[in-house]
């Protein structure tokens, strides 16, 4: 059987073209799972300290206090913020979606009702909250002496934070990639080492068993150099 090489390279590429296609995919698939993994985990965490906010917010409003007049509320969301990277900003907005206060890493404030609008409350959203993105969390806020509805505390995640994590899951996916290409690689290097190399030794071999003996060469075994048979 002759050697042909151009067939062993065909086959070679083959198999890394498909471990790769594989070793992509399955890495893509992990990378979009952990990413929502991630978001779930963190709104989980965030919207425990949401309830924790809501109801601080909701004794208060029960004294019938409005949701336009507590005082410093900027100042608490903004001290609740600091020790969670997580949160992007805290909102607190009315009904009609208008901020009334804001705090985020670097500032925070007491804004005037219907000076800004909010990017995470909408017509849309407070009619179905499912409209909403999968960064935002949302509790409606209520006076519940009066069982009537006071605002909405609204809540972003950072995407900064989302998307640095998300990073380095898939630099170590790429490294798994790598070495998954290089194991193969080297497997494949080896495999076809063995098949030319071995052969190769074997009628070195009985070359130089026969000079010596000035017999013929038996490559009764030795097919591939089928074209050293008439020597």
């Amino acid at each position: 059987m002759k050697i042909d090489l151009g067939l062993r390279i065909k086959i070679f590429i083959v198999c890394i073209f498909v471990i790769l296609c594989g070793q992509l995919f399955y890495s893509y698939k992990n990378y979009i799972f952990f990413k929502e993994s991630y978001i779930l985990t963190l709104k989980s965490k965030c919207e425990n300290l949401g309830q924790y906010i809501k109801k601080d917010i909701e004794y208060v409003l029960d004294f019938g206090i409005p949701i336009s007049r507590l005082i410093k509320l900027e100042n608490t969301i903004k001290d609740v913020l600091s020790g969670v990277n997580e949160l992007e900003y805290i909102e607190i907005t009315d009904l009609e979606s208008n901020i009334l206060y804001y705090a985020d890493h670097e500032r925070m404030g007491r804004i005037e009702k219907g000076e800004k609008k909010s990017k995470i409350i909408s017509t849309d959203v407070i009619n179905n909250f499912f409209q909403a993105q999968n960064t935002d969390i949302i509790f409606p806020l209520f006076y519940n002496k009066k069982n009537e509805p006071a605002g909405y505390l609204n809540m972003r995640l950072s995407p900064q934070t989302i998307e640095l994590q998300s990073r380095q899951i898939l630099f170590d996916m790429i490294t798994v990639i790598m070495t998954s290409f290089l194991i193969t690689f080297e497997f494949l290097i080896f495999f076809a080492g063995y098949s030319i190399k071995q052969p190769i030794d074997n009628i070195t071999e009985k070359i130089n068993y026969s000079s010596i003996r000035l017999k013929p060469v038996k490559i009764d075994n030795s097919n591939i150099f089928r074209e050293l048979q008439p020597v």
